[in-house]
């Protein structure tokens, strides 16, 4: 078996089970607490549905699988609740800008949008805004870049 095809297996039995006992969100909290930071690992008692499912991994001889099992229990989870995750990378801070891009986001649909706004002078103008493995990149860096990378190539056939 391949290393996607078991983390989302497990995966999808962690998201049965925390459904099933109604304590989805207390697991999911501790799972993206364990990912940020693995070694509270040792520090902070697991919830019950946690320790069980870990318990499994290790009779199935699984444990190698966790960090992969927990990543997608995490993507499992985000899609089952509505959950968005969002990165808005502005030149200045832009807190307008910012709730105009949650509304878009979350147009006509229930979801719950968890997103983190940076600010990066070097973009000059314009953001970057990565939403659950996408990015659009509308910043006046990229557009220099690409026009820098369009003369290069245009200078380079006419000389040859």
């Amino acid at each position: 078996m391949n290393t996607g095809t078991i983390s989302l297996r497990y995966a999808k039995a962690l998201l049965k089970y925390v459904l099933a006992t109604g304590n989805g969100e207390a697991v999911y909290a501790q799972v993206r607490a364990l990912l940020r930071d693995p070694a509270a690992v040792s520090s902070v008692k697991l919830e019950k549905e946690l320790a069980d499912f870990v318990a499994l991994l290790v009779r199935n001889h699984r444990t190698d699988y966790l960090k992969f099992i927990l990543h997608s229990f995490v993507r499992l989870y985000d899609a089952q609740t509505g959950r968005q995750e969002a990165v808005l990378v502005t030149a200045i801070p832009a807190p307008d800008f910012a709730q105009k891009i949650r509304d878009r986001l979350c147009a006509g649909r229930q979801c719950t949008l968890e997103m983190e706004e940076k600010v990066d002078p070097e973009l000059i103008g314009g953001f970057v805004l990565d939403v659950d493995g996408r990015r659009l990149d509308a910043s006046v860096r990229t557009q220099l870049r690409s026009l820098l990378a369009s003369l290069n190539e245009q200078n380079r056939t006419r000389v040859l």
